[in-house]
């Protein structure tokens, strides 16, 4: 008898709980993927990057980093900023992406991943690029911090220049946005634009 009366209060209390975890799964998708600007459209009005300015690439990098319109060593992440790549890596030679116009052949969502398993030990990035519904990711698992951004794969005379890249700011999953065109615009300033 107190086994069918344990079976019978399961059996409620499983009907009562499974619209609110429904609920919860669905209330967590939708807030993980909105965006600071909900009609966010900034990578549809990109077709062509033109670099201004001659840009140095430092030996051992492939990346250069802009933030508030100018090349930076380090960037705050906190803010939106920009990076261009080159393919290759010299080690001991700079590298030099003259200006030119860049043709955008594809354009990607990146979902960057921090983890940080001990705050005493060293970070760790993860990254995953994904072109759909980047929610789906870490539906179940928000508690750690993400970039949100854009690769824009460049093609153009100079075949070693790789990519543009643009985040969002540094933040919890559910608080994360991709940067708007503006943002963009403003990491890159005039060293490079976007048409």
């Amino acid at each position: 008898m107190a086994g069918f009366y344990l079976y019978t209060h399961f059996m409620t209390v499983r009907k009562l709980l499974i619209p609110f975890i429904l609920l919860a799964l669905i209330t967590t998708s939708c807030s993980f993927n909105a965006t600071k600007d909900p009609q966010n459209q900034s990578h549809h009005k990109v077709s062509k990057v033109r670099v201004n300015e001659s840009i140095t690439v430092p030996p051992g990098k492939t990346r250069v980093f802009f933030q508030d319109g100018k090349i930076v060593s380090q960037f705050n992440h906190y803010k939106p900023n920009c990076n261009i790549e080159v393919r290759l890596r010299e080690d001991k030679n700079l590298q030099s992406i003259k200006p030119a116009e860049f043709q955008i052949v594809s354009i990607k969502q990146s979902y960057e991943q921090v983890v940080n398993f001990n705050r005493f030990q060293q970070i760790k990035l993860a990254h995953v690029s994904i072109s759909g519904h980047q929610g789906m990711v870490s539906l179940f698992d928000n508690n750690h911090d993400v970039y949100r951004g854009y690769h824009f794969y460049l093609s153009g005379r100079d075949e070693n220049v790789y990519r543009l890249s643009c985040r969002g700011v540094y933040a919890p999953a559910f608080e994360a946005w991709l940067p708007t065109f503006d943002e963009m615009k403003q990491s890159l300033g005039d060293v490079i634009n976007l048409h």
